[in-house]
């Protein structure tokens, strides 16, 4: 269902796919290496402009937090056997998704980031990589940290089921 948006429970996302493609001309394809620098710029904006937007302490640091990772993963992408599209918009990359399988059946998204001045691309995004992924029988969008506003936009996708994660710390 999520792949397509069916269902009036998906109308809001669907309308907001076709805005996106109604409105720009727009390639969805596999990232490639030469996609990096274009892709880390991205990022950053995408970042500077969440980090403006939120309140939340602990988004903000989450934010700051996943530069270092997005960069590393960037860098061993086909060595940690990750799957990752971009979409450009007049042939300039405006979002970026990426992820990995977890066993046969699931499909883990670990990152995804648009240009938030397009509206609905971060919908049509999320629906054209799902799209590539239908030998998985599930997708996992991972948790919320803990963050109301995270946890708002991943129950807007109306999940099956909700996994508890939790968080570890070491004693020093």
């Amino acid at each position: 269902d999520i792949s397509a948006y069916r269902g009036d429970r998906y109308k809001d996302k669907r309308n907001l796919c076709n805005f996106f493609q109604k409105n720009n001309i727009y390639k969805v394809r596999r990232y490639e290496d030469a996609d990096c620098r274009q892709v880390l710029e991205l990022f950053e904006c995408w970042k500077q402009g969440r980090l403006k937007a939120e309140r939340d302490d602990m988004y903000k640091y989450l934010i700051q937090d996943s530069s270092k990772v997005f960069s590393f993963m960037l860098k061993y992408l086909s060595e940690l056997r990750i799957t990752a599209n971009v979409v450009e918009v007049k042939n300039k990359i405006a979002a970026f998704t990426c992820g990995y399988p977890v066993g046969n059946k699931t499909f883990c998204i670990n990152f995804e980031i648009a240009d938030l001045n397009y509206k609905g691309l971060a919908q049509f995004t999320f629906r054209e990589f799902s799209r590539s992924l239908n030998e998985y029988e599930e997708l996992n969008i991972m948790d919320d940290s803990g963050i109301e506003s995270l946890k708002k936009t991943k129950l807007s996708f109306k999940p099956v089921k909700n996994i508890a994660s939790f968080n570890v710390l070491m004693k020093s």
